[in-house]
């Protein structure tokens, strides 16, 4: 091998160090990013959870529905989906309050794995 060649290897290899290095960079800011969004979504659902147990106090209170008309009327909203799992299908939630999916940032693509987990799951974006 020539010292050109050497040279030229050696550049090709101090590109793809720096290239890496920057996804490295990359990957961990994107890391960082899902963390405080995680955060914040659990930080928004205890805050939900605070009014709706409010809400429920108060109406049990004013007697406007009793605690077991509400557990009934909360397991059948459960199994109105198929699955009886605690949990809504959100795009029911939305047609019951007669809103659309919200409208997504400017340049919002998907967030990070979310497309690669969409096509392991067989399920098309959103």
């Amino acid at each position: 091998m020539g010292v050109f060649s050497h040279l030229v290897w050696v550049d090709q290899i101090e590109s793809l160090a720096r290239w890496r290095s920057r996804q490295i960079k990359r990957n961990r800011e994107l890391a960082d990013s899902t963390r405080k969004r995680s955060v914040d979504t659990q930080e928004d659902v205890w805050a939900l959870a605070l009014v709706l147990l409010s809400l429920v106090e108060e109406l049990v209170a004013r007697e406007v529905v009793t605690q077991d008309e509400l557990i009934a009327r909360i397991k059948r909203l459960d199994a109105d989906d198929g699955l009886t799992d605690g949990q809504i299908d959100p795009d029911k939630l939305r047609s019951a309050m007669k809103v659309g999916r919200p409208a997504k940032p400017a340049g919002f693509k998907s967030f990070p794995g979310q497309a690669a987990a969409a096509r392991a799951t067989g399920k098309r974006k959103a």
